[in-house]
């Protein structure tokens, strides 16, 4: 068991063991959260031959909102967002043309951050029967900016006996980060402990951060550009004023 399912587990048993539960964010009222989760990126494409189709490493993603209950049932809100580690390895094989009987083993990597910010509205269904529970749904819009750091290529050479007999290691595209229309939509659970506190005990996003670019460093003018798409799921806390 992960910490993150450790820290979703003592949340959830956290509110269950709380009583004397009040409503969720109330008509005219502000509020301010906090989020960490876990984010899954799809697929980076590069659409270069050299470079595979692969997901990256998990992202860590962690959040800050402020909000404002429009309605009783209406929420919007102010975030930002950060999406941190994500590793991209791509291995590929070929025969080495200068020696019959070796290969060469290329391995390019390189890592991806984003910051994003979002305006964002959210519905929250209030069901009696749920008492201090919430579920809600929400979407918005806003800028994300994201960096792509060098791309490094490390060229490790096999003679036919599988001995590696040389290894180089060089820079091929350099960082750069870009500016990107972003959206999102979202759904998850809030947990009502007080007039002061809410729980989210689980909330899920999916993320379209726009564009990734990487520079050429041997090409002038020369770009691979990715798309930076995520599944996130978070948990977190609110405080109600």
């Amino acid at each position: 068991m992960n910490n993150f399912t450790k820290y979703t587990i003592l949340l959830a048993a956290t509110s269950l063991c709380t009583f004397n539960a009040a409503n969720a964010v109330e008509k005219g009222k502000f509020y301010a959260s906090g989020s960490y989760g876990v984010g899954f990126a799809d697929k980076f494409d590069y659409k270069d031959e050299d470079l595979a189709l692969k997901k990256p490493s998990n992202a860590n993603v962690f959040g800050l909102a402020v909000g404002y209950g429009v309605s009783d049932n209406i929420r919007a809100e102010l975030s930002y967002n950060g999406f941190y580690g994500m590793k991209y390895k791509s291995i590929g094989i070929k025969p080495n043309n200068e020696v019959s009987g070796d290969i060469i083993q290329e391995i390019n990597s390189t890592k991806q951050n984003a910051n994003a910010a979002f305006v964002s509205v959210f519905y929250d269904i209030k069901v009696n029967k749920l008492k201090n529970i919430t579920p809600y749904i929400g979407a918005g819009i806003g800028i994300s900016q994201n960096k792509s750091e060098d791309m490094t290529t490390v060229f490790n050479t096999y003679n036919s006996s599988d001995s590696l007999t040389e290894s180089e290691e060089e820079v091929d595209y350099l960082s750069k980060k870009t500016n990107s229309f972003a959206w999102h939509f979202s759904a998850g659970v809030n947990y009502t402990v007080n007039d002061k506190i809410d729980l989210n005990l689980i909330n899920y996003k999916y993320a379209n951060l726009g564009k990734v670019k990487i520079l050429s460093k041997n090409e002038e003018g020369a770009v691979l550009t990715n798309k930076l798409k995520l599944h996130t799921i978070n948990t977190g806390i609110t405080f109600k004023f």
